[in-house]
């Protein structure tokens, strides 16, 4: 080998790299460190057309010219002192275009070193990040109006930072704790607000103080709504809770005219060579300098080496040269780019439906970028009626989860209006009873528009034969493209077809958002997600559901695991509930709520396996059969009441305490003996103490700690005679509870009337007393 050799080739090497950063889409300029000017030896095209200045007007001046910025800023201070220092680093600097216009720029500056270790060169990248400073305005102006419709809301609430200081107080707070002008500032202490408060209501200074101490910690303490009476008469019901961040709200309701009525608040809302695409240089003359793999073997070359000294026109037939040279070449040569259609021709003759990319070189040649559409094309549309089909579930999903978070709540406290209007009736008040008429006309109507604010939400599940694992590929190909290049994605999948009656949009819904779970807890640096089918659901025996339960038949098991933070203990109770969410605002809280209840609707549950800075783990169980009907609906009001509950006793339990004194009263007044609960627990301590007491369980399904199927499964262990009434705020949506279905006897919906619970009740006691008697021969 000559000594001319490696020179040649080092020429080669640079004369490709100066070709890749002069067709670069990022501005690239260099400026000679060696002088203390700094002036500008080279721009790319892409500075041209970001700055509007051309080669001949940038080359010899320093940078600044193009600084719009105070020179005394300390972004452009900061940028100065680097480059008089030879450093590096990233600034974000106000710049002006050559037509004047002005656009916020990302600036990443670094030496490039000689071999004395001087800095002989000082190469800048910039960006235009005038849209993405726009955008966070925009969401800072919206945020302003969010506080601004908070604070004129009709509740009245206070919220604190973790520090006791007040971030809001709205009018309707400080409406009831009336302080003089500040008194409730932003800023200020609450716990010297609330003593001030005591102060004006007579209260001695050193009681005062005490108490506005206890009333602080309670507040961050948080604890079941109480109502409070206020000395000018009013009723309010009041709410302390802490929020994610460290904080605190307290809320009120005014319920002087109804005091049983109920307003809880919902939780605040809410990713050259390893390319896939070809890329290829040629030189002045049009043959192969450079080819990698990509595009080798898009038109059949074992490697980058083989077409090496190859005319491109060798890719091509006669005909797509000619048209190629008459249509693209001289766009190339004017523009110094084209991008375009083309057919190629493979090394054995097979068609290469292509997108091509050209931008000419500085010594004349070209750079090839290029895409095999052919392949793709039919990929692509496949993946577009997914992606809209998914869309439109999990649009439908987001409404049905709000709306069913909304209707629940608000159910509730129509079962409170109507069922204390209905008990004034009963109490033969003749003044009293227009009124109670018209509060439970109110009630009916109010109750019929949540019946059709949760239609918003409803969406039929299309349950067809299904292969899951395909199902599964699908939605994994539609992610790959969005995870960061140091996160990977294993997949492990059956080899023989998993056939399962499903909705394939729904089963790609829960990969995607368990995909997308697990991409968002994995640091910055890289992680694993590996998703894993498996037709063994036995894998989890032993374990504890934390959505639905162990389906009845057949079920595979879909695993989605991370390398990621993991998650709290604390927070596992609330990570699949509707808003909860730890991403700030770029989490919905949507989510892992969607999972949850097309997991529970489908029959399955989930397990969860997480530590903390080891990962964790979501195992579905997902059945491969239909899931069973539900055996009984809404009971009629039409059914006979013969005095069935004179005497039995009955376990009432609901977490709402309005609630449940309510079907105390409708219950005690046809004779049966009642037992109120607003636990669970206690409810299955009193089925422990005395199994034969109790002929009824009337329970609610939405109940923290517990769910309404898992405190009638253990309340069936205790007392297989007992016969259970569920009674639910969302009648609605008992379709997500037909795998737990066997459990009740009957279901009626909230609000209820006297008469349609004691229909539902004897029903109850009927179906669990014809299912218990042996079967006739």
């Amino acid at each position: 080998m000559t000594q001319s050799q490696p020179l040649a080739a080092l020429e080669q090497h640079n004369a490709l790299l100066a070709a890749v950063i002069d067709g670069s889409a990022v501005s690239f300029s260099i400026a000679d460190a060696l002088d203390p000017e700094l002036p500008l030896i080279y721009v790319n095209e892409a500075f041209t057309r970001l700055s509007g200045y051309s080669w001949e007007e940038s080359i010899g001046r320093n940078c600044r010219f193009l600084s719009a910025e105070e020179r005394s800023s300390p972004g452009r201070s900061r940028l100065r002192e680097t480059v008089a220092a030879h450093g590096s680093g990233s600034f974000e600097i106000l710049n002006c275009r050559k037509d004047g216009s002005m656009f916020m720029c990302a600036i990443t500056v670094f030496p490039v070193l000689g071999a004395d270790g001087r800095a002989h060169y000082m190469v800048a990248t910039q960006t235009d990040i005038s849209e993405t400073r726009t955008m966070e305005l925009e969401r800072n102006a919206a945020r302003d109006r969010l506080v601004t419709a908070l604070s004129s809301a009709r509740q009245g609430f206070v919220v604190v930072d973790p520090q006791g200081r007040i971030v809001l107080a709205n009018e309707g707070w400080v409406d009831f704790h009336p302080l003089p002008a500040g008194g409730w500032a932003v800023k200020s202490s609450f716990q010297q607000a609330w003593k001030q408060v005591l102060l004006a209501r007579g209260m001695v200074a050193d009681e005062a103080a005490t108490q506005a101490a206890e009333r602080t910690r309670a507040l961050f303490s948080g604890g079941p709504e109480r109502e409070v009476r206020y000395e000018d008469g009013r009723v309010a019901l009041v709410t302390d809770r802490p929020t994610s961040d460290g904080g605190a709200i307290s809320t009120l309701v005014d319920i002087t005219a109804l005091k049983a009525t109920e307003d809880r608040l919902a939780e605040q809302v809410a990713a050259i060579e390893s390319s896939d695409d070809g890329m290829a240089f040629t030189d002045p003359d049009g043959n192969f300098v450079y080819m990698n793999q990509s595009h080798a073997e898009m038109f059949g070359f074992a490697d980058g080496d083989e077409p090496l000294g190859l005319p491109w026109q060798a890719l091509y037939t006669p005909e797509e040269v000619a048209r190629l040279e008459q249509v693209a070449f001289p766009i190339l040569g004017a523009e110094g780019r084209w991008r375009g259609e083309a057919t190629g021709r493979r090394k054995d003759g097979v068609p290469v439906q292509q997108e091509v990319s050209l931008s000419l070189r500085m010594n004349g040649g070209i750079v090839c970028n290029t895409r095999d559409i052919g392949k793709r094309w039919e990929a692509e549309r496949e993946k577009a009626r997914l992606r809209e089909q998914l869309l439109v579930a999990q649009r439908q999903e987001a409404i049905g989860q709000m709306a069913s978070g909304i209707a629940h709540d608000f159910n509730n406290l129509l079962a409170a209006v109507s069922g204390s209007a209905e008990l004034i009736l009963a109490g033969g008040d003749a003044e009293a009873r227009p009124h109670a008429e018209r509060i439970m006309t109110a009630a009916g109507m109010a109750a019929s528009l949540v019946s059709k604010m949760l239609s918003l939400g409803a969406r039929k599940s299309d349950r067809q034969e299904v292969d899951l694992g395909a199902t599964i590929r699908n939605a994994v190909e539609l992610l790959r493209a969005s995870l960061p290049s140091n996160h990977q994605l294993d997949l492990v999948l059956p080899a023989e077809p998993l056939m399962a009656i499903a909705d394939p949009a729904e089963v790609m819904q829960v990969v995607l958002n368990l995909v997308i779970n697990a991409r968002d807890a994995l640091p910055e640096d890289g992680g694993r997600i590996s998703i894993t089918l498996d037709g063994a659901a036995d894998l989890v025996r032993d374990a504890v559901f934390v959505v639905g339960e162990r389906p009845g038949g057949r079920a595979a098991l879909l695993t989605v695991a991370d390398t990621g933070c993991g998650i709290a203990p604390a927070d596992i109770s609330r990570i699949f509930q509707p808003f909860f969410t730890q991403k700030g605002d770029g989490g919905t809280g949507l989510g892992l709520a969607v999972v949850a209840g097309i997991v529970s609707a489908a029959g399955g549950g989930i397990v969860l396996e997480t530590a903390a800075g080891v990962g964790t783990s979501f195992h579905v169980l997902w059945p491969l059969d239909a899931p069973a009907p539900l055996p009984a609906g809404p009971i009629s009001e039409s059914v006979g009441l013969h005095g069935t509950l004179k005497g039995k006793g009955v376990l009432v339990v609901d977490d709402n305490p309005t609630v449940v004194q309510l079907l105390q009263e409708m219950l005690e007044r046809e004779g049966a003996e009642v037992g109120p609960s607003l636990d669970p627990a206690d409810t299955l301590e009193a089925l422990r103490e005395d199994p034969a007491a109790w002929s009824l369980l009337i329970i609610d399904f939405d109940m923290p700690g517990m769910t309404g199927a898992e405190l009638a499964r253990q309340a069936r262990l205790l007392r297989p005679e007992l016969a259970i009434l569920l009674c639910t705020a969302l009648l609605e949506a008992l379709g997500a509870f037909s795998s737990t279905s066997s459990l009740f006897d009957a279901v009626v919906g909230k609000p209820v009337s006297a008469n349609a619970l004691l229909a539902a009740a004897e029903a109850a006691l009927s179906t669990h007393s014809a299912k218990a008697a042996p079967c006739e021969s």
